[in-house]
Protein backbone atom coordinates (compact mmCIF):
# COMPACT_ATOMS: atom_id res chain seq x y z
CA UNK A 1 0.00 0.00 0.00
CA UNK A 2 1.61 3.14 -1.05
CA UNK A 3 2.51 6.19 1.54
CA UNK A 4 -0.25 8.08 0.45
CA UNK A 5 -3.03 5.74 1.22
CA UNK A 6 -1.71 4.90 4.23
CA UNK A 7 -2.32 8.35 5.68
CA UNK A 8 -5.39 9.81 6.50
CA UNK A 9 -6.71 13.27 7.79
CA UNK A 10 -9.88 14.70 8.94
CA UNK A 11 -10.01 18.20 8.66
CA UNK A 12 -12.14 19.84 11.18
CA UNK A 13 -13.66 23.39 10.27
CA UNK A 14 -15.92 25.54 12.62
CA UNK A 15 -17.92 28.05 10.77
CA UNK A 16 -19.31 31.42 12.33
CA UNK A 17 -20.55 33.83 9.84
CA UNK A 18 -17.98 32.69 7.31
CA UNK A 19 -20.22 33.06 4.03
CA UNK A 20 -17.26 34.41 2.16
CA UNK A 21 -15.11 32.09 2.84
CA UNK A 22 -16.00 28.40 3.58
CA UNK A 23 -16.59 27.62 0.35
CA UNK A 24 -12.62 28.39 -0.54
CA UNK A 25 -11.69 26.81 3.03
CA UNK A 26 -13.31 23.42 1.82
CA UNK A 27 -11.66 23.43 -1.27
CA UNK A 28 -8.15 23.80 -0.41
CA UNK A 29 -8.65 21.14 2.21
CA UNK A 30 -10.64 18.40 -0.03
CA UNK A 31 -8.52 18.66 -3.17
CA UNK A 32 -5.83 17.27 -0.83
CA UNK A 33 -4.99 13.77 -1.44
CA UNK A 34 -4.47 13.26 2.30
CA UNK A 35 -7.77 14.49 3.03
CA UNK A 36 -10.06 11.62 4.38
CA UNK A 37 -12.82 14.18 4.94
CA UNK A 38 -13.54 17.60 5.65
CA UNK A 39 -16.24 18.40 8.84
CA UNK A 40 -18.32 21.89 9.00
CA UNK A 41 -19.30 22.11 12.56
CA UNK A 42 -21.59 24.84 12.23
CA UNK A 43 -21.69 26.95 15.35
CA UNK A 44 -24.69 29.08 15.41
CA UNK A 45 -24.22 31.24 12.17
CA UNK A 46 -26.80 34.08 11.53
CA UNK A 47 -25.58 34.55 7.98
CA UNK A 48 -25.79 31.84 4.88
CA UNK A 49 -22.61 29.73 6.36
CA UNK A 50 -25.00 27.55 7.05
CA UNK A 51 -26.92 26.73 3.54
CA UNK A 52 -23.14 26.91 1.80
CA UNK A 53 -21.71 24.23 4.03
CA UNK A 54 -24.86 22.03 3.10
CA UNK A 55 -24.43 22.80 -0.48
CA UNK A 56 -20.48 22.03 0.11
CA UNK A 57 -21.82 18.68 1.58
CA UNK A 58 -24.08 17.85 -1.19
CA UNK A 59 -21.46 18.26 -4.12
CA UNK A 60 -19.02 16.12 -2.07
CA UNK A 61 -21.01 13.37 -0.74
CA UNK A 62 -19.61 11.00 1.38
CA UNK A 63 -15.82 13.42 1.88
CA UNK A 64 -17.42 16.44 3.78
CA UNK A 65 -20.19 16.30 6.86
CA UNK A 66 -21.96 19.09 8.66
CA UNK A 67 -22.60 19.25 12.22
CA UNK A 68 -24.36 21.58 14.35
CA UNK A 69 -24.80 21.90 17.91
CA UNK A 70 -27.85 20.81 20.22
CA UNK A 71 -30.36 23.70 19.43
CA UNK A 72 -28.37 25.53 16.45
CA UNK A 73 -26.58 27.37 19.88
CA UNK A 74 -23.42 29.38 19.83
CA UNK A 75 -20.53 27.26 21.70
CA UNK A 76 -17.13 29.00 20.42
CA UNK A 77 -13.94 27.43 18.65
CA UNK A 78 -12.77 25.02 21.40
CA UNK A 79 -16.17 23.09 21.39
CA UNK A 80 -17.38 23.14 18.02
CA UNK A 81 -13.09 21.53 17.63
CA UNK A 82 -14.56 18.72 19.98
CA UNK A 83 -17.47 18.26 18.47
CA UNK A 84 -15.34 17.63 15.09
CA UNK A 85 -12.46 15.53 16.70
CA UNK A 86 -15.18 13.16 18.66
CA UNK A 87 -16.95 12.42 15.07
CA UNK A 88 -13.70 11.98 13.54
CA UNK A 89 -13.73 9.09 11.23
CA UNK A 90 -9.54 9.03 10.60
CA UNK A 91 -6.63 8.66 12.77
CA UNK A 92 -4.75 12.15 12.18
CA UNK A 93 -6.66 15.53 12.92
CA UNK A 94 -6.01 18.86 11.40
CA UNK A 95 -7.82 22.72 11.92
CA UNK A 96 -8.88 25.01 9.63
CA UNK A 97 -10.44 28.74 10.34
CA UNK A 98 -13.31 28.58 7.96
CA UNK A 99 -12.00 32.17 6.50
CA UNK A 100 -8.07 30.97 6.17
CA UNK A 101 -6.75 27.65 3.79
CA UNK A 102 -4.70 25.56 3.39
CA UNK A 103 -1.71 25.69 0.67
CA UNK A 104 -1.09 22.65 -1.96
CA UNK A 105 1.93 21.09 0.27
CA UNK A 106 0.18 21.29 3.96
CA UNK A 107 0.39 17.81 4.75
CA UNK A 108 3.86 16.90 2.54
CA UNK A 109 6.27 16.83 5.58
CA UNK A 110 3.53 15.60 7.93
CA UNK A 111 2.80 12.54 6.12
CA UNK A 112 6.07 11.52 5.98
CA UNK A 113 7.23 12.10 9.45
CA UNK A 114 4.06 10.46 10.67
CA UNK A 115 4.67 7.23 8.58
CA UNK A 116 8.69 7.08 9.21
CA UNK A 117 8.56 7.83 12.68
CA UNK A 118 5.53 6.28 14.69
CA UNK A 119 6.23 7.57 18.08
CA UNK A 120 5.63 11.26 17.01
CA UNK A 121 2.06 12.49 17.90
CA UNK A 122 1.74 15.70 16.19
CA UNK A 123 3.94 18.01 13.73
CA UNK A 124 3.92 21.69 13.49
CA UNK A 125 4.73 24.09 10.51
CA UNK A 126 4.50 27.06 9.10
CA UNK A 127 1.43 29.66 8.90
CA UNK A 128 1.66 32.66 6.29
CA UNK A 129 -0.49 36.22 7.24
CA UNK A 130 -2.08 37.78 4.50
CA UNK A 131 -4.28 40.82 5.33
CA UNK A 132 -7.46 42.34 4.18
CA UNK A 133 -6.57 45.86 4.74
CA UNK A 134 -3.23 48.36 5.63
CA UNK A 135 -5.17 48.96 8.95
CA UNK A 136 -5.36 45.14 10.20
CA UNK A 137 -1.87 45.01 8.46
CA UNK A 138 -0.48 47.22 11.23
CA UNK A 139 -2.93 46.02 14.52
CA UNK A 140 -1.28 42.95 13.99
CA UNK A 141 2.07 43.39 13.10
CA UNK A 142 2.02 45.37 16.78
CA UNK A 143 1.03 42.21 19.16
CA UNK A 144 3.05 40.08 16.70
CA UNK A 145 6.50 39.77 15.39
CA UNK A 146 6.19 39.11 11.85
CA UNK A 147 3.15 38.01 9.06
CA UNK A 148 4.93 34.18 9.72
CA UNK A 149 3.55 32.29 12.28
CA UNK A 150 6.10 29.78 13.22
CA UNK A 151 8.97 28.68 15.44
CA UNK A 152 12.53 29.54 14.51
CA UNK A 153 13.80 26.49 15.87
CA UNK A 154 12.88 22.82 15.84
CA UNK A 155 11.80 22.47 19.79
CA UNK A 156 9.99 19.20 21.40
CA UNK A 157 8.95 18.52 24.50
CA UNK A 158 9.75 21.17 27.69
CA UNK A 159 12.16 23.66 25.72
CA UNK A 160 8.81 23.80 22.97
CA UNK A 161 6.86 24.25 25.94
CA UNK A 162 8.99 26.94 27.41
CA UNK A 163 8.83 28.87 23.73
CA UNK A 164 5.36 28.69 23.85
CA UNK A 165 4.84 29.76 27.42
CA UNK A 166 7.33 32.86 27.39
CA UNK A 167 7.82 33.68 23.81
CA UNK A 168 11.20 34.53 21.87
CA UNK A 169 11.01 31.58 19.51
CA UNK A 170 7.89 32.27 17.65
CA UNK A 171 4.92 30.20 17.88
CA UNK A 172 2.89 28.26 15.59
CA UNK A 173 -0.89 28.23 14.68
CA UNK A 174 -3.52 25.86 14.70
CA UNK A 175 -4.22 25.34 11.05
CA UNK A 176 -0.51 24.36 10.94
CA UNK A 177 -0.74 21.16 13.01
CA UNK A 178 -1.14 17.95 12.14
CA UNK A 179 -1.86 15.36 15.36
CA UNK A 180 -2.88 12.46 15.95
CA UNK A 181 -7.06 11.78 17.08
CA UNK A 182 -6.09 9.89 20.79
CA UNK A 183 -3.59 12.61 21.89
CA UNK A 184 -6.70 14.33 22.49
CA UNK A 185 -7.54 12.15 25.30
CA UNK A 186 -4.70 12.75 27.19
CA UNK A 187 -5.66 15.96 27.97
CA UNK A 188 -9.30 16.53 27.99
CA UNK A 189 -9.49 18.30 24.60
CA UNK A 190 -10.00 21.66 24.13
CA UNK A 191 -11.13 23.73 27.05
CA UNK A 192 -14.61 24.98 26.20
CA UNK A 193 -13.96 27.67 29.07
CA UNK A 194 -11.83 29.45 26.74
CA UNK A 195 -13.00 31.30 23.41
CA UNK A 196 -9.84 33.03 22.85
CA UNK A 197 -5.66 31.15 23.69
CA UNK A 198 -7.95 27.83 24.21
CA UNK A 199 -5.58 26.61 21.35
CA UNK A 200 -2.19 27.89 23.46
CA UNK A 201 -3.33 25.95 26.32
CA UNK A 202 -3.74 22.98 24.42
CA UNK A 203 -0.30 23.27 22.69
CA UNK A 204 1.13 24.05 25.91
CA UNK A 205 -0.36 20.65 27.34
CA UNK A 206 0.09 18.41 24.48
CA UNK A 207 4.20 19.22 24.70
CA UNK A 208 4.30 18.18 28.38
CA UNK A 209 1.81 14.86 27.64
CA UNK A 210 2.67 14.02 23.89
CA UNK A 211 5.83 13.88 21.51
CA UNK A 212 5.26 17.34 19.68
CA UNK A 213 7.94 17.87 16.76
CA UNK A 214 8.69 20.71 13.52
CA UNK A 215 7.65 19.55 10.46
CA UNK A 216 7.90 22.53 7.86
CA UNK A 217 8.91 25.67 9.82
CA UNK A 218 10.54 27.59 7.11
CA UNK A 219 7.81 27.03 3.68
CA UNK A 220 4.05 28.18 4.45
CA UNK A 221 1.81 24.94 4.46
CA UNK A 222 -1.47 27.65 5.39
CA UNK A 223 -2.55 30.99 4.93
CA UNK A 224 -4.56 32.98 8.24
CA UNK A 225 -6.50 35.97 6.64
CA UNK A 226 -6.48 38.64 8.87
CA UNK A 227 -9.59 41.08 8.84
CA UNK A 228 -11.72 43.11 10.94
CA UNK A 229 -13.69 40.61 12.71
CA UNK A 230 -10.72 38.82 13.58
CA UNK A 231 -10.64 38.13 18.01
CA UNK A 232 -7.42 39.43 17.97
CA UNK A 233 -8.13 42.79 17.20
CA UNK A 234 -10.15 42.93 20.57
CA UNK A 235 -7.08 43.52 22.85
CA UNK A 236 -9.09 43.80 26.42
CA UNK A 237 -10.84 40.72 25.38
CA UNK A 238 -7.57 39.23 24.43
CA UNK A 239 -5.69 39.96 27.34
CA UNK A 240 -8.62 38.95 29.82
CA UNK A 241 -8.98 35.56 28.03
CA UNK A 242 -5.06 35.22 28.00
CA UNK A 243 -5.17 35.61 31.59
CA UNK A 244 -7.60 33.13 31.98
CA UNK A 245 -6.13 30.74 30.15
CA UNK A 246 -2.88 31.11 32.24
CA UNK A 247 -5.33 30.57 35.22
CA UNK A 248 -6.51 27.52 33.71
CA UNK A 249 -3.06 26.47 32.73
CA UNK A 250 -1.69 26.41 36.22
CA UNK A 251 -4.53 25.10 37.64
CA UNK A 252 -4.03 22.04 34.99
CA UNK A 253 -0.33 21.75 36.23
CA UNK A 254 -0.35 21.80 39.79
CA UNK A 255 -2.41 18.40 39.42
CA UNK A 256 0.19 16.72 37.00
CA UNK A 257 3.18 14.66 38.06
CA UNK A 258 5.50 16.84 36.80
CA UNK A 259 8.27 18.47 38.08
CA UNK A 260 8.23 21.96 40.20
CA UNK A 261 10.11 24.27 37.18
CA UNK A 262 7.31 23.49 35.24
CA UNK A 263 4.64 24.23 37.49
CA UNK A 264 6.62 26.89 38.70
CA UNK A 265 6.81 28.38 34.95
CA UNK A 266 3.12 27.91 34.81
CA UNK A 267 2.54 30.54 38.00
CA UNK A 268 5.32 32.84 36.35
CA UNK A 269 3.03 33.07 33.55
CA UNK A 270 0.05 33.32 35.37
CA UNK A 271 2.10 36.45 37.20
CA UNK A 272 3.09 38.24 33.94
CA UNK A 273 -0.61 37.59 32.53
CA UNK A 274 -2.13 39.55 36.25
CA UNK A 275 0.54 42.43 35.77
CA UNK A 276 -2.26 44.88 35.03
CA UNK A 277 -4.10 43.53 38.16
CA UNK A 278 -3.90 44.24 42.00
CA UNK A 279 -1.84 40.88 42.48
CA UNK A 280 2.34 41.38 43.01
CA UNK A 281 3.96 37.96 43.06
CA UNK A 282 3.42 37.20 46.79
CA UNK A 283 -0.22 38.14 46.64
CA UNK A 284 -0.56 36.01 43.62
CA UNK A 285 1.17 32.97 45.98
CA UNK A 286 -1.98 33.83 48.47
CA UNK A 287 -4.81 33.87 45.68
CA UNK A 288 -3.54 30.94 44.32
CA UNK A 289 -2.76 29.25 47.78
CA UNK A 290 -6.32 30.01 49.09
CA UNK A 291 -7.87 29.03 45.78
CA UNK A 292 -5.96 25.11 46.77
CA UNK A 293 -6.40 24.69 49.85
CA UNK A 294 -6.73 21.09 49.40
CA UNK A 295 -3.49 21.13 48.56
CA UNK A 296 -2.02 22.34 51.11
CA UNK A 297 0.66 20.06 51.96
CA UNK A 298 1.13 19.81 48.15
CA UNK A 299 5.31 20.19 47.37
CA UNK A 300 4.48 22.90 45.19
CA UNK A 301 3.17 25.17 47.28
CA UNK A 302 5.76 24.66 50.44
CA UNK A 303 8.46 25.30 47.90
CA UNK A 304 7.36 28.01 46.39
CA UNK A 305 6.50 29.22 50.00
CA UNK A 306 10.04 28.80 50.78
CA UNK A 307 11.39 30.44 47.43
CA UNK A 308 9.33 33.73 48.47
CA UNK A 309 10.16 34.02 51.51
CA UNK A 310 13.38 32.39 52.30
CA UNK A 311 15.76 32.80 48.88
Amino acid sequence: MGITQDFKVSVIIPVFNAERYVEEAVNSAINLSETGEVLLIDDGSKDNSLTICKELADRFKGRVHVLRHDNAINKGPAASRNFGIKNASFPYIAFLDADDYYLPNRFEYEKNIFLEKPFVDGVYGCNQAVFENDRVKSSFLSRYESDRMTLNEKLTGEKLFNALLFGGFGRFHTSAITLKKNVFFNVDFFNEKLRIAEDTELWLKLSLKSNLVAGNIYDSISIRRVHGSNSIHQIDKVDRYIREMSQSLFDWALRQSIPFRIKNSCFIALYQSNLRTKFDVKKLFWDQFSRNKSMIFKSFFYKKFHQLYFL
